[in-house]
């Protein structure tokens, strides 16, 4: 048996939690632009790489024998990423092509890594990739190593996503993305380097796309991706009104920001289905707004907030520490807008720098200086940004201090887990061996925390 193309979508340990629920969307969309050229496509969604999926990778590598494999390339499962290149020459002749999330923000990537993939695919692959594979596959010439895609300017053209691919067809909650760039500048955000351009599909396209998930793959529960959902109130009110219109019982979350909703769209969206919004506020320093170019005005996220609330939806927050500049000042300004806010639940992550973000450079990084591609070969730690001003005791201080507010996915525990992480060059080598142990025990019984998981956000979304 010989297939055409294996799409790959390897995930990293540490995006577990959040991932748990997702599908690779984009990937789907890709796999149906493939078959619809006459490729013959399979998909492999590993939720991480462990020893015995290495086994089960390379036995579906020799029986599938692809001419071509295709990876999904994010950030933070690039050693994934790399591993599964290499298990792939070991076992087949395909030619091995990346793309995504960090082939968009690092364009040069493969130059570094030429010796591990034949190419590298930049920006929104449904178009140009699919003719790029048939020339590989008719064994022409391809000219360049690194290959621009050509930007889809109608969405509503493009494909609906391959769901028949996934192993699991039954789905408890489903992401959709109906959007695809954003016009502002956040210095610390990828989306900017590639997919600046703003562009929506039709709200007759989209509600068609949420029958299918609705009929095919029974799900009632739904996650809106794009980054700002209210950024066009028309759209909004249009689909909100459709969903009524049509009948169709679903509940679903989305984010956005705070200076993007008023009353009227939030009411709504709660009349719709809608059970919660996300709203990426990241710091209530206005010192810290300032260094990441997104000016957010107190009154402005404490009337989003507020008036979420109001209209009986969840108002969750996202916040970001460990900025290069942050103070004390600013952990403190964050415990009070929280206090303030009173959000339904916090989202705290570490600031992570990204190629081809402002935010990269200013943490004095380059493409010669790229703490990426030692995490990569696993010679280095996961990037993150480290305060020139805090200690790792400060955080711990903060989060602990937080651990009063409802955090998503849980106890506070799990980002003390993730603070020492953050320390592991100060941890002595004993302790680091345990937090390995205690990260495989948590992989092993990774089925029943998937069960655990499943239960606690079916509470959250059934209070909806």
């Amino acid at each position: 048996m010989s297939v055409d193309v294996l799409l790959i979508n390897p995930i990293s340990p540490v995006e577990l939690l959040s991932l748990l629920f997702e599908i690779p969307f984009s990937l789907l969309i890709l796999a149906r632009a493939l078959e619809e050229k006459g490729m013959e496509v399979k998909l492999l969604n590993y939720p991480t790489l462990t020893s015995w999926q290495s086994d089960h990778l390379k036995k579906k590598i020799s029986k599938l024998d692809p001419k071509i494999v295709g990876i999904s390339l994010h950030s933070a499962a690039l050693p994934q990423a790399i591993k599964i290149a290499k298990i792939t020459k070991d076992f087949s002749n395909a030619k091995i092509c990346i793309g995504g999330p960090h082939c968009n923000a690092d364009i040069t990537f493969i130059h570094r890594f030429r010796n591990i993939f034949d190419y590298q695919f930049v920006g929104e692959a449904e178009i140009t990739v699919p003719d790029v594979f048939l020339k590989i596959l008719r064994e022409k010439k391809v000219e360049r190593k690194v290959i621009f895609c050509k930007l889809p300017k109608n969405l509503d053209l493009l494909p609906s996503p391959a769901y028949h691919l996934l192993e699991k067809k039954e789905r408890f909650l489903v992401n959709l993305s109906f959007s695809r760039g954003c016009p502002f500048n956040c210095s610390y955000c990828a989306i900017q380097t590639t997919m600046k351009k703003l562009r929506h599909m039709s709200v007759k396209r989209s509600i068609e796309e949420i029958t299918y998930v609705y009929e095919s793959l029974g799900s009632r529960y739904f996650y809106f991706q794009d980054p700002n959902f209210t950024i066009h109130p028309k759209w909004v009110s249009e689909f909100t009104k459709t969903l009524r219109k049509e009948k169709i019982d679903i509940k679903w979350r989305a984010q956005t920001r705070c200076d993007l909703v008023n009353l009227k769209i939030l009411k709504e969206m709660g009349k719709s289905g809608c059970i919660g919004l996300g709203f990426g506020v990241e710091s209530f320093s206005p010192f810290i707004q300032r260094f990441i170019n997104k000016r957010m005005p107190f009154n402005k996220i404490e009337r989003a907030i507020k008036q979420t609330k109001n209209c009986g939806m969840d108002a969750d927050i996202f916040l970001m520490i460990g900025f290069p500049i942050e103070r004390k000042k600013d952990l403190f300004l964050n415990l009070l807008g929280v206090k303030k806010t009173q959000p339904t639940t916090l989202s705290i992550s570490f600031t992570t720098p990204y190629p081809g973000t402002k935010l990269f450079h200013q943490c004095g990084f380059s493409d010669k200086n790229n703490p990426w591609d030692k995490y990569a070969l696993l010679q280095g730690p996961f990037p993150l940004c480290k305060s020139k001003y805090l200690s790792v005791t400060d955080y711990f201080f903060f989060l602990n201090k937080l651990s009063r507010y409802p955090i998503l996915f849980g106890d506070i525990f799990f980002w003390n887990l993730a603070l020492l992480k953050y320390a592991y060059p100060f941890i002595p080598t004993f302790i680091q061996r345990q937090l390995k142990f205690f990260e495989k025990s948590i992989m092993k019984f990774r089925e029943t925390a998937f069960k655990i998981a499943t239960q606690r956000i079916k509470i959250q979304w059934d209070k909806g």
